[in-house]
């Protein structure tokens, strides 16, 4: 099922991915929009519905924080997507999940 509300742009950067604060790992993009980033798939298995952080290297337009909160929401070979959950829009808007 489809969710991106935003066209993703392609973009390969290093990012750093944890949870709870605890680093688990690294990966790369493939694509970013203001809704979600699509990573290589990691080492460490990432499954549907589980919560991460990811540290970008730098502020990417269109995503003006570094640190975000996302949840996996699916994968596939070569890919994993994952929908922004701590995004300043939602926050702005009232629709904060």
């Amino acid at each position: 099922m489809e969710h991106r509300l935003q066209k993703r742009r392609p973009i390969r950067v290093k990012v750093g991915l944890a949870k709870k604060g605890e680093p688990i790992g690294s990966s790369r993009t493939i694509d970013i929009s203001r809704g979600g980033v699509g990573i290589e798939p990691p080492q460490r298995r990432l499954r549907a519905g589980e919560l991460v952080e990811i540290d970008l290297p730098r502020p990417i337009d269109p995503v003006p924080e570094r640190k975000l909160r996302a949840v996996v929401i699916h994968r596939k070979p070569g890919l994993v997507g994952l929908m922004f959950v701590s995004n300043p829009l939602w926050n702005r808007q009232g629709n904060e999940r």
